[in-house]
């Protein structure tokens, strides 16, 4: 687990995986310095945590059992992201959200 830990805090995109019941159960370190509390992790927080535009999007996803997958755009601490959701359980028996962000702006 610490290797996969270390791959993705070295990786510049923000990654969250977010569990069925809207706990982040996994983030990254660009995804922390960017949507989490300062000094600290996003892991462990609801969703409710997130910015709302971004928080709205995964709360509809968790509840929609056939989402296929969503891109939105929103600004947060003066930074532009643009977020892809992508449903859990492809190729797993995961249910949730995965959760990319990337700087617009």
């Amino acid at each position: 687990m610490l290797v996969l830990q270390e791959v993705l805090d070295n990786i510049t995109v923000g990654i969250v995986g977010i569990d069925h019941e809207g706990e982040i159960a996994l983030s990254n370190q660009q995804a922390d310095s960017w949507l989490g509390p300062e000094q600290s992790t996003l892991v462990g927080e609801s969703i409710g945590g997130l910015p709302p535009a971004l928080s709205d999007a995964v709360g509809q996803a968790l509840l929609d059992e056939s989402f296929s997958g969503a891109r939105l755009q929103f600004a947060f601490r003066a930074i532009g992201f643009t977020a892809t959701l992508t449903p859990m359980g492809r190729r797993s028996l995961s249910k949730g959200v995965l959760l990319t962000l990337r700087v617009t702006s």
